[in-house]
Order: structure tokens, then C-alpha cells, then sequence
């Protein structure tokens, strides 16, 4: 599942990549605020479309994440690791756990964080 995996770490840098991204616009932006403001004023009107067409790529890279990550498991592999799923999760059935890597997924195909979800105490 080398496709999962690059997959994965694209999902994982997007954000940061799209922050910075913003960042050195802005830099550009306020150089050319004195050179030539139409190109701020151009700056600004493309960061604001801009950030729907980042929003959308990253649903889609998060939904595309999910797929494949959902037929990896379908064939009862790990996305991670390609090793053999053999059992459930020990606090909740609807988990899947990968015992080479450590993984947990959810049935969707979302990658969970076991501990986080069996440290925390039931609701009064």
C-alpha cells in the first residue's frame, strides 16, 4: 500500500504546506503594496478563491485517504504496513488494529488514536 502511504503524508504536510504558502503571498503582497498595488489587490482576490480550492483539495485528499485506506482493510490488510489484520481493537469491536504497526482504524477507514479514545472516562 505505497499509494496509502503517500497518500498520507501529502494529507499530513497539506496544511502546514498551504499555510506557508499563505505566508509568503502575504510577503509578496506587502512588497508590492508600494511597487504596484494592483498586484495586491490581485494577491488578495486570488488568496480568497484561493482558500475554497484549498478546502476542497484537502476534503478530497481526506476522502481519497479514507478510500483507500478502506479497501486496503476490506481485504483484511493494514494500510501502514500491508501486514495480515488479525483482530479487533480491545476497547471497541468496530476497531481494527494492526498488531506489527500499531495502527487502528475505523470501520469508515479514518486512521484512530487508540489511547486517546480508551483513556477518556464515559460521560456522567
Amino acid at each position: 500500500m505505497r499509494f496509502y502511504r503517500i497518500v498520507r503524508a501529502v494529507n499530513r504536510v497539506y496544511s502546514l504546506a498551504v499555510l506557508w504558502l499563505y505566508i509568503a503571498a502575504f510577503v509578496v503582497a506587502v512588497a508590492l503594496m508600494f511597487m504596484y498595488p494592483i498586484g495586491t489587490i490581485a494577491l488578495v482576490w486570488a488568496g480568497l478563491v484561493g482558500i475554497v480550492l484549498v478546502l476542497v483539495a484537502g476534503k478530497l485528499l481526506a476522502l481519497l485517504q479514507r478510500a483507500v485506506a478502506r479497501r486496503a482493510l476490506a481485504r483484511g490488510r493494514c494500510p501502514n504496513c500491508t501486514a495480515a489484520l488479525d483482530g479487533e481493537a480491545p476497547t471497541d469491536p468496530e476497531l481494527r488494529r494492526c498488531d506489527a504497526c500499531g495502527s487502528v482504524f475505523l470501520p469508515t477507514g479514518a486512521e484512530e488514536s487508540e489511547p486517546s479514545r480508551a483513556g477518556t472516562a464515559p460521560a456522567p
